[in-house]
């Protein structure tokens, strides 16, 4: 089961700053927690009923179209989540059917949409019961927290099966000599149990990489997380690079192995000068030149593919400047970016960069630059793609359209091609944020479709939400053999088919 440190109870003496319990003030915290625990509950039913609505979807493929890459897609498009929201509900949704206790208690109110995503997320189907019935009473960051570095252990085959010659057993092995293998009762038998043996498909430990990057106050921000083994690569990858900074900034006579004297380094510089000299090197550094190996290495200088992988800043007459589909620079930097970069300028006429309208129909190298500060990646809705980007006339060249940016939109190979299949078609003025309309085939327009809601008279329970107790995580364990408390959607009459 699971044991979690009681409460402590209060001394009896009164704080003197709280409240009293019939002040105004208390009553109208205690109202307005009442009044949030309703509005929680309302949530949940929400929620609750977007999962079983995307279990549908799922399970009919009625995402597909329009040029839709992913469910995912499909919910930022039409709902208007982000994608990370849209990522947390597919995945409930898709988990559903291995973890009925958690379905459960979602239908029942007892758990949020951000609670059962971590369970989704981290949660052998054997530990379905127990998880999900602690999850009721932690917070969402609590519930992270246990689960996230929790070694479920799954139970082994049985000792006392019969050894091969080569170290399986029996009843593990997957070889089938002889006429058995065309036997269909016996080959069925051997999948399944290969199946039962094989690893969580959804073990945290297995998960493919992840990279999360973004830029926030003038800093990029990046965020990794791997399996062990890719890890440990990556990491011998950045002690390397570390250990290549640290002897670049310590001066050794390459013949003999030993350092210079101080004072007569090849550089003419002395090492132990504060202003001149680094006493070490940082991951952060390493990173960084990991990133600049990678770049020199990729292609040769002026090559078009360098030319791709450059950073580029836009510099504006009124001294704004900000990194090509990203973020703004502040002073600081701007200034030391400007003592030594190359100045490409921009003409204008009439307020819009000259174009080459008809005399060219493939696009400059500056107006695809512009065009991909100003889309910040493709444009059709709910496609996260920022990299790899295709310019596209909105009127066809061979019809009559110009190269010229306000004419032009940037979109993903897929849904480039996707476009020129006849699956969407996109109308309106790509200068506008928000201007172009993309409508499927059908006539159904690719965007959140926002209607007057009049709720439901039928009441729902308050939520009580977590015990906010501290928790304590070396108490916790989870019993993968509990069985769940009540019925399962499947069992419960009012279930909704999946």
């Amino acid at each position: 089961m699971i044991e979690m440190a009681q409460r402590t109870t209060p001394g009896t003496g009164a704080d003197p700053a709280l409240p009293q319990a019939d002040s105004p003030a208390n009553v109208a915290m205690n109202a307005a927690r009442e009044e949030l625990a309703l509005i929680s509950a309302q949530l949940n039913d929400g929620h609750t009923q977007l999962v079983t609505l995307m279990r549908r979807v799922l399970a009919e493929d009625l995402w597909c179209g329009a040029g839709f890459r992913s469910p995912e897609q499909w919910l930022t498009a039409y709902a208007g989540l982000t994608w990370s929201s849209a990522h947390d509900i597919v995945r409930i949704a898709e988990r559903c059917a291995d973890l009925p206790s958690m379905r459960r208690l979602l239908d029942a109110g007892r758990l949020t949409l951000g609670l059962a995503a971590v369970i989704a997320k981290y949660t052998p189907a054997a530990y379905d019961a127990d998880v999900a019935e602690f999850a009721s009473y932690t917070t969402v960051t609590q519930l992270r927290r246990a689960l996230c570095r929790y070694e479920f252990h799954t139970e082994g085959p049985d000792s006392s099966s019969a050894e091969t010659t080569d170290g399986t057993t029996d009843q593990d092995s997957v070889v089938l000599p002889g006429e058995a293998a065309d036997d269909e009762e016996q080959v069925a038998a051997a999948s399944d149990a290969a199946a039962d043996r094989a690893p969580d498909q959804f073990d945290p430990t297995t998960a493919p990489p992840r990279l999360d990057m973004h830029y926030t106050a003038g800093r990029f921000h990046l965020t990794y997380d791997a399996p062990a083994d890719i890890g440990a690569l990556v990491e011998q990858a950045l002690l390397e690079a570390k250990d290549t900074l640290f002897h670049l900034a310590t001066p050794t006579d390459r013949a003999t192995n030993h350092k210079t004297d101080p004072g007569t380094t090849a550089c003419g510089k002395n090492p132990t000068d504060p202003a001149t000299s680094r006493k070490g090197a940082t991951f952060g550094e390493a990173f960084g030149l990991m990133a600049q190996r990678s770049l020199d290495a990729g292609a040769p200088l002026g090559h078009s593919r360098a030319s791709r992988y450059r950073v580029y800043l836009h510099l504006d007459t009124l001294g704004n400047t900000w990194i090509n589909k990203s973020c703004a620079l502040p002073p600081s930097l701007r200034a030391r970016v400007l003592c030594d970069g190359v100045i490409q300028p921009i003409w204008e006429a009439e307020g819009k960069p000259v174009s080459v309208g008809r005399a060219q129909r493939i696009v400059p190298a500056r107006t695809r630059r512009l065009l991909e500060d100003r889309d910040r990646g493709c444009r059709h809705p709910g496609c996260l793609a920022m990299h790899h980007l295709e310019a596209h006339h909105l009127d066809h060249w061979i019809d009559g359209g110009s190269t010229d940016a306000d004419r032009m939109i940037m979109l993903c190979p897929y849904h480039h091609d996707e476009h020129h299949r006849g699956t969407f078609v996109m109308v309106g003025d790509p200068t506008r944020p928000g201007g172009v309309t993309f409508t499927a085939r059908d006539g159904t327009k690719l965007r959140p479709d926002f209607r007057a809601h009049t709720p439901t008279p039928a009441p729902v329970s308050p939520y009580a939400g977590p015990t906010n107790e501290k928790l304590q995580l070396s108490l916790v364990r989870f019993d993968p053999h509990r069985q769940p408390e009540g019925p399962t959607p499947e069992q419960h009459p009012d279930s909704s088919p999946p």
